[in-house]
């Protein structure tokens, strides 16, 4: 104490004094540097903690997960899963079968239609070829048939009318045989029948089954208008048959309606004729 003192004169220690007064009472502004400082209980200087304490932005986190997570209770069973159903296999489709080619048709002699050789001048050079003998030569042949023709000609109208009474009984037995061959005869051979007929230069006799349509009167009416108008064009003559028709009484156009009804008859003759002379 004597030393302190000696050295230093009271008015300095006031002065020491004052000034560690004034920085205690004066506000801090300004940020002092800091400092590791022991924890000491001094009026002069503000101790501060040797670590920081951490921010509290950690422990706020915390506690919120820890409200929203739910406490754990006991284990759920797993779903059991159900055993997959197996679908049926969809049967493979069947192909469609290929296109059969059609077979081709072969027309024999025997598969033809019965011959018709029954008209009455064919009887009468049946019967001439008969009496005479055989033809050499094809050109004597011809010779032969010139003069068997000539000598039907020859015939009175009775002598041809015996000839024409057996050509109609001979002409009834041929519809039905010709009738039976087209009810035994399949579509796909009568058609085959025809085609082969018509290379050949020859018609399929007529079905005698078959009606055939008489048609009105109109259509008979420009049936005899063409025939009496030979040489005419088609489109002229339906013209010109469609004004001359307009022109006509209803009693000459119900004569046509007679005419029709004898179509059935006139198709019969005509189908025996067709048929000799197809053979």
């Amino acid at each position: 104490m004597a030393t302190l003192c000696s050295t230093t004169t009271i008015p300095q220690l006031l002065q020491r004094v004052a000034l560690r007064s004034l920085r205690a009472a004066a506000p801090r502004n300004t940020a002092l540097p800091p400092r590791l400082s022991a924890p000491t209980r001094s009026f002069l200087t503000a101790s501060q903690p040797l670590f920081a304490r951490k921010s509290t932005a950690e422990s706020a986190t915390k506690e919120k997960t820890a409200k929203t997570t739910a406490p754990r209770g006991r284990p759920k069973k797993a779903a059991t899963k159900k055993a997959a159903t197996k679908k049926p296999k969809a049967e493979p489709k069947a192909k469609p079968p290929k296109p059969k080619k059609a077979k081709q048709i072969v027309v024999k002699l025997r598969d033809l239609p019965p011959k018709c050789n029954i008209g009455p001048t064919a009887l009468f050079v049946r019967e001439y070829f008969e009496t005479h003998p055989k033809a050499p030569s094809i050109e004597q042949g011809k010779d032969y048939l010139v003069g068997a023709i000539s000598a039907y000609n020859s015939l009175d109208a009775a002598g041809k009318q015996r000839y024409a009474d057996r050509s109609k009984e001979l002409w009834e037995e041929h519809r039905k045989a010709l009738e039976e061959w087209y009810r035994n005869t399949e579509p796909e051979k009568l058609s085959a029948i025809r085609k082969y007929l018509k290379e050949k230069g020859r018609r399929l006799p007529p079905n005698p089954a078959r009606k055939p349509h008489p048609g009105n009167n109109y259509s008979r009416f420009t049936s005899q208008y063409n025939r009496d108008h030979p040489g005419l064009p088609a489109l002229d003559m339906i013209r010109a048959a469609a004004l001359e028709w307009k022109t006509l009484s209803e009693e000459e156009k119900a004569r046509y309606n007679v005419e029709a009804s004898k179509v059935p008859a006139e198709s019969n003759a005509k189908q025996a004729e067709a048929s000799s002379s197809a053979a």
